[in-house]
This record gives structure tokens, C-alpha cells and sequence, in this order.
């Protein structure tokens, strides 16, 4: 250690200061404000520390150092030693507003607790797939409700650089396995007049899609299936383009062969398959965020895991499709039906 220390190379704390940092304190705030509900009692009239600690049976000491945090990561505001809520706080943290999720935050955050035990004995306790699950989702596309048109942009550059506008594909007709939201395929049917969504997800998630659409103005070109992603034998197509957004890493190797081998029924001649993954590429770790995205999937999902390109090209050609091509510079990837 001398010598590095002569020599000029001291290695940096790096990740292990930013953790024992602000990040993990965030986490702290945050996850203490969820569990003893904290937002709910200010939104119900609680203001000052000795109400919200009284409301939530808490010290009055605890409670202050809380209230204050919370207002440093901004989902409190504090005037006149009264507390009240940010516009984040009142629309995702709130019981009863539409775009209520807090319970899908404080099931990923507690999930984190069984990693450890997960890693060691492989064994998965919690399972973010399963029907059990289906409010967590549901709650995810429900934040979505306000946020919608944050996303737009981002999704209409994705598809226009896949060749999908409605100038080249138009009157497109369009399944969206695994909806949530659904905004990824509404934006094709907002941008083309003539084209049509149909989105397949489990029954309190596509009560969401539905409102989402409504939002968006295109409600009448949309038809939702309360389903499972893998069970698509009820449906009729033909579809232009066959849409999955973060869904298949849910799925094993066989699951996924059957599912591909039912969308290529269903798709049109000419017809599209769009997957939407994050894509890690083994042993590079310049984007770390398709191998977080592994961390995260391994703790909360009992089957699937993520894979590569060359996986989801493999399976998609044993399905019966063409070449897959990945959109450079993006997680996104294509293949026609074939023959």
C-alpha cells in the first residue's frame, strides 16, 4: 500500500462511499416513510411532527429527523413548521389517487432483504411473475397514467428507426403481449389515424391500459384481452406487428419457444415481431445497466433470466422467423415473419 500510495495510484472508494452515502440513505427515507406510512397521514390532515409521530405511532424524535429527510429528497415541504406534501408525494404516494404505486416501491425495496439468501442458496422467495404479483403491475402502469407523455418521444424515435411510421406501415394492426401501459404501441395509433392496438396483460393491469388510452385519445382504435403472455391460442390476427416490452425475460427457454411459435401464427405475411429487452452482452460492462437489470431479475423472478441477442436470434429463428437485426444504440430488436 505504500508504494501505491507513492506511486499516485490510490485506488477510489468509488461504489462502496456511494453507498454508505446519500444513495443508501435515500433508500432509508424513502423505504421508513413507506412502511410507517407517513405520506397517507399528512395527506390526512397531520402537519406537525407531534400529529404525524401521534398518526403513526412513532417518537416524536424519530419522527422529526424523518419529516426532515423527507423534505430533503423532496417529498415533503416544510413552511412555518407545518409539513405538507410535493406534487410527487400527492400523486404516486396517496391511497385512493388513480396513480397510486407506493406498494410496488416497497415491495422492491424489500425484496432487496432476501438477495443475500437468494445468491447463496439459488433459491427465489419472492416471484414478481406470478398472479400474486399482478397488483405490484398494476400499480406499475398506474404511474404511468400522468407520466404517458414524458415517454412519447422516446418511443416514436425507437419505432421510426425500425422502419415503423405510419407513412411505411400504414393501418397497421398491432398486439401488444404483456401491455402494462401500453404506451409503446398507443403511440403508433396516436400517430396514425388508421391503425389499431390490441393489448393482452392480466385482468387489474388492462383496467390501467384502458385509462391510459382514454388519456391519449385513442380508446376507440383499442381492444384489451385480460390473458396470460404465454397463452395466445384464443386470439385472432392476423397482426402487422407483434409487440413485447420487458416481458419475455420473465419466461424460460421453452416458454419463450412457445410463445414465438404462437405470435408467428398469428402475424401477417409481411408481419413484424418487436422484442424489447435490456440485452446484456457477456463480459462487457461499459453500459452496467442490462447486467443491474440481471441483479434485479434474478432476486424477484423464480424462472426466466435476461438474455442476450444471440439467444433471443436463435430462439426467434427456431420459431420460424427471419434474420433478427438489433436497432443500434438501443435494447431493441426485430424479425420478420418469414415463411
Amino acid at each position: 500500500m505504500t508504494q501505491s500510495v507513492v506511486s499516485g495510484t490510490i485506488p477510489s472508494l468509488g461504489i462502496l462511499e456511494e453507498v454508505d452515502d446519500v444513495l443508501a440513505l435515500k433508500v432509508q427515507i424513502v423505504r421508513a416513510a413507506l412502511e410507517l406510512e407517513v405520506i397517507p397521514a399528512v395527506a390526512a390532515g397531520h402537519r406537525d411532527v407531534e400529529s404525524i409521530a401521534g398518526a403513526t405511532g412513532c417518537s416524536r424524535a424519530g419522527m422529526g429527523v424523518l419529516l426532515d429527510g423527507l423534505c430533503a429528497v423532496g417529498l415533503l415541504r416544510w413552511s412555518d413548521g407545518a409539513y405538507s406534501l410535493t406534487p410527487t408525494a400527492e400523486a404516486y404516494l396517496v391511497p385512493g389517487r388513480p396513480t397510486y404505486c407506493a406498494g410496488l416501491f416497497l415491495a422492491d425495496l424489500r425484496a432487496g432483504d432476501h438477495f443475500t439468501e437468494h445468491v447463496r442458496t439459488g433459491q427465489v422467495r419472492s416471484d414478481f411473475a406470478s398472479a400474486d404479483a399482478t397488483g405490484l403491475w398494476a400499480a406499475f402502469a398506474a404511474s404511468r397514467l400522468l407520466s404517458w407523455p414524458n415517454e412519447l418521444s422516446t418511443y416514436r424515435a425507437r419505432w421510426a428507426a425500425l422502419g415503423v411510421t405510419a407513412a411505411s406501415m400504414p393501418s397497421a394492426r398491432i398486439l401488444d403481449v404483456g401491455c402494462g401501459p401500453a404506451i409503446a404501441s398507443l403511440v403508433l395509433a396516436l400517430d396514425d389515424p388508421t391503425a389499431s392496438v390490441t393489448g393482452i396483460d392480466r385482468g387489474p393491469v388492462i383496467e390501467v391500459a384502458v385509462r391510459v388510452a382514454e388519456a391519449m385519445g385513442v380508446a376507440t382504435r383499442t381492444s384489451f384481452v385480460a390473458g396470460d403472455v404465454t397463452a395466445l391460442g384464443d386470439l385472432d390476427g392476423p397482426f402487422d406487428i407483434v409487440f413485447f416490452g420487458w416481458v419475455l425475460h420473465f419466461l424460460d427457454p421453452l416458454e419463450i419457444g412457445s410463445t414465438l411459435r404462437q405470435v408467428h401464427r398469428l402475424l401477417a405475411p409481411a408481419g413484424r415481431i418487436v422484442i424489447l429487452e435490456a440485452l446484456p452482452t457477456p463480459g462487457v460492462f461499459d453500459d452496467p445497466g442490462p447486467h443491474l437489470t440481471a441483479v434485479w431479475l434474478f432476486n424477484v423472478a423464480r424462472r426466466g433470466r435476461m438474455y442476450t441477442f444471440e439467444e433471443y436470434a436463435a430462439m426467434l429463428a427456431e420459431a420460424g422467423f427471419g434474420p433478427a437485426r438489433r436497432l443500434d444504440g438501443a435494447p431493441w430488436l426485430q424479425a420478420e415473419r418469414g415463411e
